[in-house]
């Protein structure tokens, strides 16, 4: 999970930092505003942060994306990481927040996280999720 290599070492701590604090801040407010806010404090959603998170934040992050995930499937060497979890995770509670990614714009995206959403210990994670918050998507 964490590499073989200092090179796989390097890549994962690096991807790990991106979902930390990259990709979380860009697409964290509209899940914020559209889960968080309503659901666990009783506030209106701020629909204006949510709509400039998901359409001004989050899309150069997939766009990074798109371009580095490498024909293997998963983000470093030949197997899954910590990188994929880590990157994985952000996209779960983009889904909580309606938030689609395009499948013409984004294809290795779309098969990315359709296989790691598959894989048993993530995709069990996310139905207790989503029950728990009353959400289909």
């Amino acid at each position: 999970m964490l590499g073989e290599t200092p090179a796989e070492k390097a890549q994962i701590i690096w991807f790990d930092e991106f979902a930390d604090t990259i990709f979380t801040p860009a697409a964290g407010p509209a899940f914020f505003q559209r889960v968080v806010a309503p659901k666990f404090m009783g506030q209106p959603a701020d629909t204006e942060i949510a709509d400039k998170a998901e359409f001004e934040s989050t899309p150069p992050v997939l766009d990074y994306l798109e371009r580095v995930i490498p024909a293997s499937g998963f983000l470093v060497g030949d197997r899954m990481t910590l990188a994929d979890i880590a990157v994985a995770c952000p996209f779960v509670n983009m889904g909580h927040a309606s938030i689609k990614v395009d499948p013409s714009k984004y294809p290795k995206i779309t098969k990315w996280v359709a296989d790691m959403f598959a894989v048993p210990s993530l995709a069990g994670w996310i139905r207790r999720e989503k029950a728990m918050l009353g959400l289909e998507w």
